[in-house]
């Protein structure tokens, strides 16, 4: 994963690894004061998790396309 920071004139990326098998679920929140990706309390992320593999969020999403999708 990588994502840039800066402006036009003054810009830099920042990256890294993300290693997950199948089932895992990563949870982040960019910090604008860290400008970083940070962990969520234990709590929050927990909730976060449950609520994707339940396919809470799922409603929010765009399209998907399911035939491309190796199972």
């Amino acid at each position: 994963m990588y994502y840039s920071l800066g402006n036009e004139n003054n810009m830099f990326k920042i990256g890294f690894f993300i290693f997950i098998k199948r089932g895992d679920v990563i949870v982040r929140k960019w910090s604008s004061i860290e400008e970083e990706f940070v962990r969520l309390d234990d709590e929050i992320e927990k909730g976060y998790i449950k609520g994707v593999k339940m396919m809470d969020f799922d409603l929010y999403l765009g399209p998907y396309p399911y035939e491309r999708f190796n199972i």
